[in-house]
């Protein structure tokens, strides 16, 4: 879990690296259309911490912007925690070795971003929003992964910093909590944001 979780952010930080040197020569964008995509690790916290492990989270955005100041994001996340035997217990899965699994939770996700700053340096932003997500539970030890095909809504918030390496790329390392019945977690992520 720990190398998959350094190997997304190491492809981030890569790509990131890349896309700043072109960016340096680039022309402003001309759009309020961006794309954000980000990686990072998913902490699961209250009772779902006693259960579930640190894992990870990989996802993108369309965003849009209003203003300046305001834009909206649309788009959907992948959030993968390994389990401990009282979790499978609860599941009624005793006898599966947990080692192997995953329980995973995915979906979609909305909501409204704000930009405190000029926007042509280092500026902070604040997000928050509705998520709608599925939970799996997947790995070799059960044959077939065990759906709960039922979608949850739930709600995100966040914040980090937009740290630009040309007119249209930043990097965006940020923090958010999100809340879908009794599944919490908070996630540590790096993104990678291009404004078109």
């Amino acid at each position: 879990m720990k190398k998959t979780t350094l190997g997304l952010l190491s492809l981030v930080a890569a790509v990131t690296l890349a896309g700043g040197a072109q960016a340096q020569t680039g022309t402003p964008p001309t759009s309020p259309l961006s794309l954000e995509v980000r990686a990072g690790a998913a902490v699961p916290t209250g009772d779902f911490g006693d259960i579930a492990e640190t894992g990870f989270t990989v996802g993108g955005d369309l965003g849009f912007m209003f203003t300046p100041t305001l834009s909206a994001y649309v788009g959907g996340t992948f959030n993968s925690f390994a389990v401990d035997d009282e979790f499978l217990a609860l599941l009624g899965l005793g006898g599966v070795q947990a080692d192997d699994l995953s329980y995973n939770l995915y979906g979609g996700e909305a909501g409204l971003k704000a930009n405190f700053g000029t926007g042509t340096g280092m500026t902070p932003f604040l997000r928050g929003g509705v998520v709608y997500y599925t939970a799996e539970l997947g790995g070799d030890g059960l044959g077939e992964d065990a759906e709960d095909n039922e979608f949850e809504l739930g709600f995100e918030v966040g914040g980090g910093l937009a740290l630009p390496l040309g007119p249209r790329i930043s990097v965006t390392p940020a923090v958010s909590y999100t809340d879908i019945e009794d599944l919490n977690f908070v996630r540590a992520q790096v993104g990678l944001n291009i404004r078109f």
